[in-house]
């Protein structure tokens, strides 16, 4: 197991499209960090070396885990939230930088997205087996209030280094892992020559060179998403050296009284978000960007969201629950790369 069960497939899921290609796909699947993955490489491997592109990502996976997993205690992330506030603690490359990412992106969005939300969410049960059915008293989410804030980080870049504030905080990589991970994934295959590919890890997928070289067909993402009422909007991204991430509220949630809480949490009010955005996916060119910005549109909410992807100039779409039916609104950059299906 890696972090948590966020990796299960949101609203909006994510697959390719068939096409014909005059150049095979080497295709495999499997199971890492608590969910599944998807590689498609854009050429006809030899059993030798489809093999060897399997243990290299092996290797990357079980890399992942030994600096990242929250799950085991001897890893890089676990002894730092073992450690007493003031304690400096060196991080591997790979680490670092992710962390640092996620920092900065905690940062950017004035904590939408908050490396150190862990504690809430294990509060809200959502990285438990035993989930809950009755929301936390308010005096429990004060406190664990209180073990919550990116800005009690401090990162020396010089010597990869990382210290907290307060002893109770916790970093949380659940909302950026994945995306990382495929972005890993996608530097190894370029590095070995094999620069036509697309990975998918816990959903979020990164896509390099052309699905059909021969013909420089881009790769086909669709992107399908369902109202209560069973309608489905379809869109088609069309993608060459780009990311795409989703994040929704519709599959990990649990409901009391009436109420739905979902698995999405706002680390300024210690709860689940609470508003009418369903899901919200992001093309973003590295994945683990795109799988940050997902987040941070998604607890911003319809309207605050919307206005963080244009001021920036984002790929998104948002889907917007509405009389039990789903309105679909499109950023301006995104509405100059999508077609309907």
């Amino acid at each position: 197991m890696f972090i948590r069960t966020f990796f299960s497939l949101s609203l909006v899921s994510l697959f390719l499209f068939s096409c014909q290609n005059k150049i095979p796909l080497s295709s495999w699947e499997g199971q890492a960090m608590g969910s599944s993955y998807h590689i498609s490489i854009a050429d006809n491997l030899s059993d030798a070396e489809l093999k060897r592109l399997k243990l290299g990502v092996d290797e990357i996976f079980k890399s992942f885990n030994k600096s990242l997993s929250t799950y085991q205690n001897d890893s890089e992330i676990s002894k730092f939230n073992q450690a007493q506030s003031g304690e400096w603690m060196t991080f591997s490359p790979m680490a670092y930088e992710l962390l640092f990412k996620a920092w900065y992106w905690s940062k950017e969005s004035d904590g939408a997205f908050d490396i150190t939300v862990g504690p809430l969410v294990r509060l809200w049960g959502f990285e438990n087996e035993k989930r809950r059915t009755v929301p936390p008293l308010a005096s429990e989410i004060a406190k664990t209030k209180k073990s919550v804030g990116y800005q009690y980080l401090k990162f020396d870049e010089d010597q990869h280094k990382i210290s907290k504030m307060i002893s109770t905080l916790r970093l949380d990589v659940g909302g950026i892992a994945p995306g990382y991970a495929s972005d890993l994934i996608s530097k190894f295959f370029k590095a070995i020559g094999h620069p036509h590919h697309m990975v998918e890890v816990g959903g979020e997928i990164k896509v390099s060179g052309f699905k059909d070289p021969s013909q420089n067909k881009a790769w086909r993402i669709g992107v399908e998403s369902s109202s209560e009422s069973g309608e489905k909007i379809n869109r088609v991204l069309e993608l060459h050296n780009e990311s795409v991430s989703t994040s929704g509220d519709y599959r990990d949630f649990f409901i009391y009284k009436g109420k739905r809480y979902s698995h999405t949490l706002n680390s300024q009010t210690g709860k689940p978000i609470d508003h009418d955005l369903s899901s919200v996916t992001v093309i973003y060119k590295d994945c683990a960007d795109a799988d940050a910005l997902a987040t941070v549109l998604m607890v911003l909410g319809p309207e605050k969201g919307f206005d963080f992807a244009q001021k920036r100039g984002l790929k998104a779409i948002f889907y917007i629950r509405k009389d039990k039916q789903l309105v679909e609104r499109l950023t301006d950059e995104m509405k100059k790369v999508v077609e309907n299906v």
